[in-house]
């Protein structure tokens, strides 16, 4: 009976060993989880920074877009407005030169 008495213990002994072994991987499971945790949150942080600066990145290269519309609009305009500044100069010079030989019969000695 002495004999399996001692066997008993040693098996308690084995379970209780056993048992903190699972306790230790349970703790240490736990400790993965958390980290998962944290690091799916940071991931998700990270995402909705990354959604947020293409957001940015969007309007901004709108607003470029119309800003460049915008000078094409003004130099388009402007340049019309050469084109018009070159005629009536084009013009003032023909009428000068009529003036010219209009007066060029009025000779005065």
């Amino acid at each position: 009976m002495g004999n399996q008495v001692e066997r008993i213990s040693n098996a308690a002994k084995q379970l209780n060993n056993l048992s903190s072994q699972v306790v230790a991987a349970i703790e240490g499971i736990n400790r993965v989880v958390e980290e998962n945790a944290v690091a799916t949150e940071q991931m998700t942080d990270n995402s909705r920074s990354v959604s947020s600066v293409v957001g940015d990145s969007t309007c901004i290269a709108e607003k470029n877009g119309a800003a460049a519309q915008e000078v094409s609009a003004s130099v388009e305009e402007m340049s019309a407005q050469v084109e018009e500044t070159l005629a009536a100069a084009q013009s003032l010079s023909d009428m000068s030169e009529e003036m010219e030989h209009a007066v060029a019969v009025f000779k005065v000695e």
